[in-house]
């Protein structure tokens, strides 16, 4: 049994408790719809309906937004709960699982003996590599990770604590071709590099490729999903969201904490600026300034009402 308050305090997480009940213990972690008497239940955006709903259901402790909880303590305060009231409660979250389950993403350490590394890599001595995975003449650095069959070409500089999951391929070759004279495609060799930043993570299937003469980059702190298409000559921003199955065509751009929704598509050579959530499908054709949200197709500014 663990004691939210316990937990709290040792994460320096300042937090106001309301109701009438004073126990505080918790078992497991659970959805509100899947929760019982020995669970901690989560609330990121509570609403009117919310305290109503805390009457019917079942749990021990609950995790509840701030500012919300502190407009509504009196009611929350004459219900025999107990509720935990801290700013951010998502992030909160993530800390109280991060300490109660530290081995949750753990990767064995070394250079697995089943994969392929080239004699003049440059791989720090920290660096972990799973089993085969393809690795060119790189470099990687500290505290990095390389997950199972992964493929990392030649011309690629990878960051420290980077975490690269299974079944990438980073630093292959652009899709670049001109016609000639017959009208035969002939292919542009791609002869530049690929540059990760530090803390980046990219998750299964996401490919990278090198640029045609420059640099492709992807930026401190980015996060890359499943099946994410990195094109030539393309440019992440910093702590930006690339959700599945999106494309950056190549030379696209995409700034600062910027939030691509699934299957976005931004067009070679566009570029997205810092701040920009795009929707779900969004088909971006033209540039798109700071702070815009945006979708559709093609995708266009959506004006909130006031």
């Amino acid at each position: 049994m663990y004691h939210l308050s316990e937990l709290l305090t040792t994460l320096g997480i300042h937090f106001e408790r309301l109701g009438q009940k004073r126990e505080d213990l918790f078992l497991r972690i659970a959805p509100v719809k899947q929760s019982g008497e020995d669970c901690l239940i989560f609330i990121h955006k509570p609403d009117e309906l919310t305290p109503e709903m805390l009457k019917h259901t079942s749990f021990a402790v609950a995790l509840m937004e701030y500012g919300w909880g502190m407009g509504k303590a009196s009611k929350l305060n004459s219900m025999n709960l107990s509720i935990f009231l801290v700013k951010h409660p998502r992030l909160v979250l993530a800390g109280i699982l991060s300490m109660l389950y530290p081995d949750e993403d753990a990767f064995e350490a070394g250079i697995h003996p089943s994969s392929s590394i080239h004699p003049e890599a440059d791989i720090h001595s920290t660096v972990s590599i799973g089993q085969n995975c393809m690795i060119g003449k790189c470099k990687i650095g500290e505290n990095s990770r390389i997950h199972a069959y992964t493929t990392i070409k030649d011309n690629v500089i990878i960051g420290k604590d980077v975490i690269i999951r299974e079944y990438c391929m980073i630093g292959g070759c652009g899709f670049g071709f001109v016609r000639d004279e017959a009208d035969r495609l002939v292919r542009i060799p791609h002869i530049g590099k690929v540059i990760i930043e530090d803390h980046v993570e990219l998750f299964p299937y996401v490919n990278v490729d090198r640029a045609t003469l420059g640099e492709t980059i992807v930026k401190t702190g980015a996060k890359i999903d499943h099946y994410a298409h990195i094109g030539h000559n393309s440019t992440v921003g910093d702590h930006s969201v690339i959700t599945a199955g999106t494309v950056l065509c190549g030379g696209s751009s995409i700034g600062k904490r910027s939030w691509a929704g699934v299957h976005s598509i931004i067009k070679e050579k566009i570029a997205v600026g810092d701040d920009v959530t795009l929707g779900l499908g969004s088909v971006v054709t033209e540039d798109i300034q700071n702070g815009t949200v945006a979708a559709g197709v093609p995708a266009k500014p959506i004006i909130k009402e006031p």
